[in-house]
């Protein structure tokens, strides 16, 4: 008997006359469930300060596994069934076609529908000697990223769905070896997240790889926003490491349009609470950004901005906001709000030095040189052509009519 499972349907058979017993069977269920449960009456909490590694010395055997029996039977068994609840997840029509000699299983194919896509995988598990050896290739096709970026809080969407295909391989003599020497590598399909502005982040190639419990996820893609080309590396703490109500820290850098930006999260608050993100940005020049950004930025620099980047879901916010472009520095606070009839742009920003010769207020161009015959270190001589700076070029106010703000600034000149 299973627990959790309706009943099981079909028929099985024993052939003794080969020169090992062999099974062969022939299974169906109108419905599977593999869901791990505890009874609610006994089942105790693990302490908030233990990590994944400290609860898998008591969760997780290190008695021997008992694989030697499986190299005296031979088996050939197909299962199917109608429905299956395993890992929070519903699947339908799932199937599972398997076959073992002398104690080295191949499975020929593990297939199941998701509720927008399907599951197909294959792999082998080899207990001919006494480690245990495992190794399985699966395919995800409609993973539904809208959903992803939901429960995190992010502010876009995607009505494209993703493919992945995953690797996974270990071996070990006892379930915690297997636990501990566990590797798989994930690669996706082309990603592609759009945003309230219409702006597009399309990933290509990205891929995860880890190499063990102990060892940190690394994260890797290339792609586009807003058609300028950006490359990106990430890093997650590694599965051991994981302790209830403790930060789980992934970090990622990216890099596109002249520009160098540092990401850092605790994914496991951003589940309950949103999306929070410790960033950074630097680049040599400020123009560099205005594709990205699509606004005319000034050529300026070298530029840093650092902060605290939160995702709520009518609000993101800036907090802790230091600028740096030359030698102007400006700290604050920046909120954009949605959640009202129009969108409204809240800040309070303060500055010991400001030069608004870099916002296109008042100066003359950084690099204009001095008229000829002129002192450039006599203050009295004439004012510099500002022309570049204050000119004819029709401004755009578009901006202005779909938003409001209430920004201020209290700085030195």
């Amino acid at each position: 008997p299973i627990p959790g499972t309706t009943r099981l349907l079909g028929d099985a058979s024993l052939d003794l006359t080969a020169q090992r017993p062999r099974i062969t069977a022939r299974i169906h269920s109108p419905g599977l469930d593999l869901s791990m449960t505890l009874d609610e009456e006994t089942a105790e909490p693990a302490p908030r300060d233990r990590t994944v590694a400290e609860a898998n010395r008591t969760t997780v055997s290190e008695e021997l596994l008992p694989f030697g029996f499986s190299r005296g039977f031979d088996a050939d068994v197909a299962i199917q069934a109608e429905t299956v609840q395993a890992l929070g997840l519903t699947f339908t029509d799932a199937s599972l076609t398997f076959r073992t000699v002398g104690g080295l299983m191949e499975i020929e194919r593990l297939a199941a529908k998701l509720p927008e896509g399907s599951l197909i995988a294959t792999g082998t598990l080899d207990t001919r000697t006494d480690e245990a050896i495992l190794s399985v290739a699966a395919d995800v096709t409609g993973l539904d990223v809208a959903k992803v970026l939901e429960t995190l809080n992010v502010p876009g969407n995607s009505a494209r769905r993703a493919d992945a295909h995953l690797e996974l391989a270990s071996r070990g003599d006892t379930p915690r070896g297997l636990m501990d020497n566990l590797t798989a590598a994930i690669r996706l399909s082309e990603l592609e997240v759009s945003f309230k502005d219409a702006a597009r982040l399309v990933l290509t190639g990205a891929s995860a790889q880890f190499d063990g419990r102990d060892q940190p996820i690394n994260v890797t893609a290339r792609g586009t926003f807003r058609d300028v080309s950006v490359d990106i590396m990430g890093r997650l703490d590694p599965l051991a490491s994981y302790r209830p109500g403790a930060p789980y820290t992934f970090q990622l850098t990216a890099s596109g349009g002249g520009a160098t930006a540092e990401v850092r999260a605790d994914m496991r608050a951003a589940m309950v609470d949103g999306l929070t993100l410790h960033t950074s940005i630097s680049g040599q020049n400020l123009a560099d950004l205005s594709k990205l950004i699509e606004l005319p930025m000034p050529e300026a620099g070298p530029y840093s901005a650092v902060g605290v980047l939160v995702f709520a879901d009518d609000a993101i916010t800036l907090r802790e906001a230091d600028i740096r472009i030359a030698d102007s520095d400006v700290k604050g606070d920046l909120t954009l709000a949605f959640g009202g009839d129009r969108t409204k742009l809240v800040g309070d920003f303060r500055a010991e030095t400001i030069d608004l010769a870099l916002v296109g207020l008042f100066g003359a161009a950084p690099d204009e040189p001095a008229a000829a015959g002129v002192d450039a270190t006599d203050d009295r001589r004439p004012p510099q052509s500002v022309d570049g700076i204050l000119n004819d070029t029709p401004l755009d106010l578009r901006p202005f009519l779909v938003i409001d703000t209430e920004v201020s600034l209290t700085a030195g000149l």
